[in-house]
């Protein structure tokens, strides 16, 4: 089994899809809105398939990811499955000059992109030791080189790749491997700017 967080729309709802139809896996796909649109293409997908397991998350917030870990851990016992690998896609991108952004958008970003993966991962470690889970982080070319208008994401994805690499170190001597993740371009990234006009509407009137 896999668990994949931010699958609501974008890289991670392909994600489940790929893994749940082409590679055969049971998905943990986790969800931040109960109805989003993805949410109905998806139910044929779990009806069809039975490998496919609805999470409600927000990494942001501590109580919703002990409850999304704990309903993730009942489930791997219930179906006796093996928990192959985490995936840490979750991520929120707000484009403006650093002056512009308002302390709610810094904030937004550094706790689901940053915050947020270093908060499941935590409350995973001891699935992720018994199962020798594979922790895989989608970070971005922009943790490699900075963009203007994107600098409060830049760090967070410079900060995810540092983080990444001193936790491989530390979790090498339980057998379990980290892994950075650098996805190309996208054609549409609606998980990363669907809140567009909400976060604009709050740089314009703070």
């Amino acid at each position: 089994a896999v668990f994949i967080t931010g699958c609501d729309s974008g890289l991670g709802y392909s994600l489940a899809l790929h893994c749940c139809s082409s590679s055969g896996l049971t998905v943990f796909a986790g969800l931040l809105e109960p109805e989003s649109p993805a949410l109905n293409f998806l139910r044929g997908v779990a009806e069809e398939s039975g490998r496919l397991h609805f999470v409600p998350l927000d990494v942001t917030r501590g109580e919703s990811v002990n409850a999304a870990v704990e309903h993730v851990s009942a489930k791997l016992k219930e179906l006796d499955l093996h928990l192959i690998g985490v995936i840490n896609n979750a991520g929120v991108m707000v484009f403006g000059e650093y002056e512009w952004l308002t302390d709610g958008l810094i904030e937004k970003q550094l706790d689901v992109n940053l915050r947020g993966t270093m908060r499941l991962t935590r409350q995973l470690m001891p699935l992720i030791r018994q199962h020798r889970s594979r922790v895989i982080n989608v970070t971005s070319h922009c943790g490699l080189s900075a963009l203007p208008g994107l600098s409060v994401y830049c760090a967070t994805k410079a900060a995810l790749n540092s983080w990444s690499d001193a936790l491989r170190m530390e979790l090498k001597k339980f057998g379990v491997h980290v892994v950075k993740f650098v996805p190309g371009k996208f054609l549409v990234v609606p998980e990363l700017c669907m809140r567009r006009d909400l976060m604009l509407s709050s740089i314009l009137y703070a």
